[in-house]
């Protein structure tokens, strides 16, 4: 298995000779690109280069607030998950760290609520996948697993929570 190049980083290889923490210290075109692109934060196009022969236009979003909103998150709550109480020991603005943050409701129904911190809890990397993408099956499973570690999940406080978002949602947004 190959580690990182960081001098005294001992963590696999994520991406180009990097972990997935210090993917920052990339110099290959692409990566240099796409943060030119992130800087510029504007809704034009910008051609990212993917390889020699084949260049490509990406649009560039235009800022929502979300950022901002996870800042004080993190600065506000403690650093665990929130279905699983594990510590969440990512470095903050890497890479990963904006996948910690889950949207109880998603953002594209419930667009209202995209900016609503209540809506938003911390979660470890793969609990938010299995959370978005993963079948109720693949919760169980993940709760097993945590069990059997010595800790616990549950995966119902969320579902309670996104129950009452709902609701509050029906109340407040569809009634206007």
């Amino acid at each position: 298995m190959k580690i990182c190049a960081k001098e005294n980083c001992n963590n696999p290889v994520w991406s180009h000779c990097f972990c997935r923490y210090h993917q920052q210290l990339r110099q290959d075109y692409a990566f240099a690109a796409s943060q030119e692109c992130a800087k510029n934060k504007i809704g034009v196009k910008a051609v990212v280069r993917t390889s020699e022969k084949q260049p490509m236009l990406k649009t560039l979003k235009k800022p929502t607030g979300e950022s901002a909103l996870f800042d004080a998150i993190w600065k506000t709550r403690p650093h665990v998950s929130f279905i699983s109480d594990k510590p969440i020991n990512i470095e903050y603005h890497s890479d990963l760290w904006y996948s910690i943050f889950a949207h109880v409701l998603s953002k594209g129904m419930y667009s209202k609520f995209r900016l609503l911190d209540r809506n938003i809890q911390l979660l470890l990397p793969e609990e938010h996948t299995i959370f978005d993408q993963g079948t109720e099956d693949q919760r169980q499973k993940y709760a097993q697993m945590c069990e059997n570690d010595g800790g616990g999940c549950d995966w119902q406080r969320l579902y309670d929570l996104k129950s009452e978002l709902l609701q509050e949602y029906n109340e407040k947004i569809l009634t206007i």
